[in-house]
Protein backbone atom coordinates (compact mmCIF):
# COMPACT_ATOMS: atom_id res chain seq x y z
CA UNK A 1 0.00 0.00 0.00
CA UNK A 2 1.35 3.46 -0.79
CA UNK A 3 1.45 6.40 1.60
CA UNK A 4 -1.69 7.99 0.24
CA UNK A 5 -3.73 4.80 0.69
CA UNK A 6 -2.37 4.33 4.23
CA UNK A 7 -3.89 7.68 5.10
CA UNK A 8 -7.44 6.94 6.23
CA UNK A 9 -8.73 10.26 4.89
CA UNK A 10 -7.87 9.34 1.26
CA UNK A 11 -9.90 6.61 -0.40
CA UNK A 12 -7.81 4.20 -2.49
CA UNK A 13 -8.58 0.90 -4.01
CA UNK A 14 -6.06 -1.85 -4.58
CA UNK A 15 -5.91 -1.18 -8.33
CA UNK A 16 -4.61 2.35 -7.70
CA UNK A 17 -2.12 1.05 -5.18
CA UNK A 18 -0.77 -1.61 -7.59
CA UNK A 19 -0.61 0.89 -10.45
CA UNK A 20 1.42 3.30 -8.37
CA UNK A 21 3.80 0.55 -7.22
CA UNK A 22 4.24 -0.53 -10.84
CA UNK A 23 4.93 3.02 -11.91
CA UNK A 24 7.56 3.53 -9.21
CA UNK A 25 9.19 0.20 -10.05
CA UNK A 26 9.35 1.20 -13.72
CA UNK A 27 10.91 4.56 -12.79
CA UNK A 28 13.49 2.75 -10.65
CA UNK A 29 14.45 0.50 -13.54
CA UNK A 30 14.51 3.46 -15.88
CA UNK A 31 16.87 5.37 -13.58
CA UNK A 32 19.18 2.35 -13.33
CA UNK A 33 19.15 1.98 -17.11
CA UNK A 34 19.94 5.67 -17.64
CA UNK A 35 22.75 5.50 -15.09
CA UNK A 36 24.21 2.51 -16.90
CA UNK A 37 24.08 4.38 -20.23
CA UNK A 38 25.76 7.42 -18.65
CA UNK A 39 28.56 5.26 -17.25
CA UNK A 40 29.13 3.55 -20.57
CA UNK A 41 29.23 6.84 -22.43
CA UNK A 42 31.64 8.37 -19.94
CA UNK A 43 34.02 5.44 -20.34
CA UNK A 44 33.92 5.87 -24.13
CA UNK A 45 34.61 9.60 -23.78
CA UNK A 46 37.46 8.94 -21.35
CA UNK A 47 39.07 6.56 -23.84
CA UNK A 48 38.53 9.02 -26.68
CA UNK A 49 40.54 11.73 -24.94
CA UNK A 50 43.91 10.05 -25.50
CA UNK A 51 44.99 8.90 -28.92
CA UNK A 52 48.06 7.17 -27.53
CA UNK A 53 48.97 5.12 -24.47
CA UNK A 54 50.36 7.13 -21.56
CA UNK A 55 54.13 6.74 -21.16
CA UNK A 56 54.37 5.45 -17.59
CA UNK A 57 58.19 5.59 -17.76
CA UNK A 58 58.00 9.38 -17.34
CA UNK A 59 57.14 10.72 -13.89
CA UNK A 60 53.59 12.17 -13.85
CA UNK A 61 54.80 15.68 -12.94
CA UNK A 62 57.28 15.63 -15.85
CA UNK A 63 54.93 14.11 -18.43
CA UNK A 64 53.32 16.26 -21.15
CA UNK A 65 49.69 15.16 -21.35
CA UNK A 66 47.79 15.09 -24.62
CA UNK A 67 45.43 17.61 -23.07
CA UNK A 68 48.35 20.06 -22.79
CA UNK A 69 48.69 20.11 -26.57
CA UNK A 70 46.06 22.67 -27.51
CA UNK A 71 45.97 25.33 -30.19
CA UNK A 72 45.88 28.07 -27.56
CA UNK A 73 48.97 26.75 -25.79
CA UNK A 74 50.80 26.29 -29.09
CA UNK A 75 50.00 29.89 -30.10
CA UNK A 76 51.29 31.18 -26.75
CA UNK A 77 54.44 29.10 -27.17
CA UNK A 78 54.99 30.58 -30.65
CA UNK A 79 54.61 34.11 -29.25
CA UNK A 80 57.06 33.35 -26.44
CA UNK A 81 59.70 31.94 -28.81
CA UNK A 82 59.23 34.86 -31.24
CA UNK A 83 59.69 37.30 -28.37
CA UNK A 84 62.88 35.57 -27.24
CA UNK A 85 64.30 35.42 -30.77
CA UNK A 86 63.51 39.07 -31.49
CA UNK A 87 64.90 40.18 -28.14
CA UNK A 88 61.60 41.70 -27.02
CA UNK A 89 61.19 39.06 -24.29
CA UNK A 90 64.07 38.84 -21.85
CA UNK A 91 62.18 36.93 -19.12
CA UNK A 92 62.92 33.29 -19.73
CA UNK A 93 64.98 30.39 -18.51
CA UNK A 94 67.01 27.90 -20.50
CA UNK A 95 64.06 25.45 -20.44
CA UNK A 96 61.58 27.91 -21.97
CA UNK A 97 62.57 27.41 -25.61
CA UNK A 98 62.79 23.59 -25.65
CA UNK A 99 59.52 23.24 -23.69
CA UNK A 100 57.79 25.72 -26.00
CA UNK A 101 59.02 23.84 -29.06
CA UNK A 102 57.65 20.59 -27.62
CA UNK A 103 54.22 22.19 -27.22
CA UNK A 104 54.30 23.49 -30.80
CA UNK A 105 55.48 20.20 -32.32
CA UNK A 106 53.13 18.12 -30.17
CA UNK A 107 50.12 20.24 -31.06
CA UNK A 108 50.87 20.03 -34.81
CA UNK A 109 51.30 16.25 -34.65
CA UNK A 110 48.12 15.85 -32.59
CA UNK A 111 46.14 18.10 -34.94
CA UNK A 112 47.34 16.12 -37.95
CA UNK A 113 46.50 12.80 -36.23
CA UNK A 114 42.98 14.01 -35.43
CA UNK A 115 42.31 15.45 -38.88
CA UNK A 116 43.92 12.84 -41.13
CA UNK A 117 41.70 10.54 -43.14
CA UNK A 118 42.17 7.45 -45.22
CA UNK A 119 45.58 5.88 -45.58
CA UNK A 120 47.30 8.85 -43.90
CA UNK A 121 45.30 8.54 -40.67
CA UNK A 122 47.35 5.66 -39.27
CA UNK A 123 50.63 7.30 -40.33
CA UNK A 124 49.84 10.57 -38.54
CA UNK A 125 48.60 8.75 -35.47
CA UNK A 126 51.80 6.69 -35.32
CA UNK A 127 53.90 9.86 -35.65
CA UNK A 128 52.00 11.51 -32.81
CA UNK A 129 52.21 8.42 -30.60
CA UNK A 130 55.93 8.17 -31.24
CA UNK A 131 56.28 11.80 -30.11
CA UNK A 132 54.22 11.06 -26.99
CA UNK A 133 56.40 8.04 -26.25
CA UNK A 134 59.83 9.57 -26.83
CA UNK A 135 59.54 13.34 -26.38
CA UNK A 136 56.45 14.19 -24.31
CA UNK A 137 58.22 15.27 -21.15
CA UNK A 138 59.12 18.67 -19.71
CA UNK A 139 62.61 20.00 -19.25
CA UNK A 140 62.95 20.98 -15.62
Amino acid sequence: MNRQCANKRVKCDTRTSRALRGRYAFEGYLMKFLLLIALLLSSVVARAENLCPVNEDVAPDMRIAESDLTKERAEKAVEKVQGIVSGADSKYEWITVPNSLKIIEGYILKRDALNAEGVMAQYHKSQFCEFMKTQAWWYD
